[in-house]
């Protein structure tokens, strides 16, 4: 559990939401909806038009869709008629079974007055997703659905037209064409995406304003080659490179280094770029460290206090049975849930009052953690430990995922750990 996983959560949750000048005129504004099978049927009761994105944290695609559907749903305000929620289908599968979802991202919407769900197909070709994602909302609820096969199209008319536009991404990385890559390069590191005009990935573009960002200062060059003429396909076969899109990444001495990773992965690009050009950036700041020694230090009287009611869940369990008779078994549970909703309330108290946003991003998994032992017993972190486990084996995870994997771990160790130790976490003094 190291301070790489602090650079990822910023990467995730905070790197884009920098829209604040687009705000100024709103009274309030509103959030993504955190939907699971307690609260989704009270969100989704056709009082408003709500649209759903089903997502995975081991789908690269949606570690892209995430901030840019944060960054919709904070320029939204209450008189706009639509709210965003999401489903995390690692966490709670059984709404994604309930509307057969099979993959992710996947997008439902629920229109005003109706809690049927319809197919909401997002086709994203430039510019930030969140601006295609509002085009589309505009689109789909001003007219009629004229995909629905019923006797009755279902309508919108009084839907107010979103307003709203997200700003351009600061470009970082140079256009560069067969004529001009040489001398942009030249006695320099500079990270190059090469990609043909239809090979172009959203994910990357995001890549590249979070990695440009982080290498501001650093006097590590991004550029794009778009492989639109002889001269830069020539470029190409200089370079030996065959497939698209690709990164590669230039030395002072001219020697060209490809990358092999997840080219959307902006903390394994700054990672390669640190390795072979000697540089030591990360994608937020040093003093970022503390962060996880403070949120373990905030949240110990939670742990505390779920531990001791544990051992007693335990203790109780064991006399039941040995005989306890049914009526004080239920009683058991009735207690079991009552000790864990006072606990949640303790650590959601520290959440909302105690604890910045990065630290907020690493807090949430307490929460999310009593809130499965409150519907589903104590017994929950072990299952959940198994099967977090198991998925963060998969060959498809890529390392930003097995990051996330690795913090949600490591906290759920601690609600099983008998007695406390600073080093639980795997904090060191150095960190």
């Amino acid at each position: 559990f190291s301070f790489s996983v602090v650079m990822i959560l910023q990467s995730f949750f905070f790197k884009f939401l920098t829209i604040g000048c687009l705000l100024l005129n709103e009274v309030s504004s509103l959030q993504v909806y955190d939907l699971n099978t307690k609260n989704f049927d009270q969100v989704v009761d056709g009082f408003t038009n709500v649209l759903v994105l089903f997502y995975s944290y081991d789908c690269v695609h949606c570690v892209t869709a995430k901030p840019e559907y944060e960054a919709v749903a904070s320029l939204l305000k209450e008189s706009d008629d639509i709210i965003l929620g999401r489903v995390d289908m690692d966490e709670d599968d059984e709404i994604a079974k309930r509307f057969s979802i099979k993959g992710a991202p996947t997008y439902k919407l629920f229109r005003k007055g109706d809690t049927v769900a319809e197919n909401f197909y997002v086709v994203h070709y430039n510019g930030r997703l969140g601006n295609t994602l509002i085009q589309l909302l505009n689109k789909k609820l001003s007219s009629a659905d004229t995909s629905d096969t019923s006797d009755t199209l279902k309508s919108n008319g009084n839907f107010k037209t979103l307003d709203y536009k997200l700003p351009n991404f600061k470009n970082h990385a140079k256009k560069l064409n067969g004529d001009t890559f040489y001398e942009y390069i030249k006695n320099s590191y500079a990270l190059i995406y090469i990609y043909m005009p239809w090979s172009d990935q959203d994910g990357i573009r995001i890549m590249l304003q979070q990695v440009g960002d982080a290498f501001e200062d650093s006097g590590v060059k991004l550029g794009k080659l778009t492989l639109e003429t002889k001269k830069e396909r020539t470029v190409c076969e200089d370079l030996e490179v065959t497939e698209w899109p690709t990164i590669v990444l230039s030395a002072p001495n001219g020697k060209i280094i490809k990358y092999a990773g997840d080219m959307s992965d902006a903390y394994a690009v700054t990672k390669f770029i640190n390795a072979k050009a000697g540089t030591h950036v990360s994608l937020i700041d040093e003093d970022q460290t503390s962060v996880f020694k403070r949120v373990v230090n905030l949240m110990k009287p939670v742990l505390v206090r779920y531990r001791s009611m544990r051992d007693l869940m335990e203790k109780r369990e064991d006399a039941t049975q040995e005989g306890v008779d049914e009526l004080e078994d239920n009683q058991v549970e009735e207690n079991q849930v009552e000790d864990v909703s006072s606990i949640l309330a303790m650590a959601q108290d520290i959440y909302k009052n105690d604890l910045t946003k990065p630290e907020q991003a690493v807090a949430k998994h307490y929460l999310k953690v009593l809130e499965r032992v409150s519907s589903k017993g104590i017994g929950y972190i072990r299952e959940e430990i198994k099967r977090l486990e198991k998925i963060s084996k998969g060959a498809s995870v890529t390392p930003t995922s097995a990051e996330l994997f690795k913090l949600r771990l490591n906290i759920l160790q601690e609600f099983l750990i008998t007695d406390q130790a600073p080093e639980s976490l795997g904090f060191r003094d150095e960190l």
